[in-house]
């Protein structure tokens, strides 16, 4: 079956080019993805921390204006 040099130079080529893809996805893109949403996980925290200020704010101001 791999007899035939092509063949086995298109195994090794393919091997090889797996390997390499991998190699450059776990060095590279999946920190960046990892960086990026962990980001992204900040600014959501940081938007429901304000959102939860804002209306505690606004509730302590309408008791405010329902004991007077």
């Amino acid at each position: 079956m791999f007899d035939d040099p092509d063949i086995k130079l298109f195994t090794y080529v393919f091997v090889i080019g797996s390997i390499v893809v991998a190699l450059i996805w776990f060095l590279f893109v999946a920190p960046a993805e990892r960086r990026h949403h962990e980001r992204k996980l900040q600014a959501v925290q940081e938007q429901i921390r304000r959102r939860q200020e804002k209306l505690n704010e606004q509730s302590a101001g309408e008791k405010t204006a329902d004991e007077s």
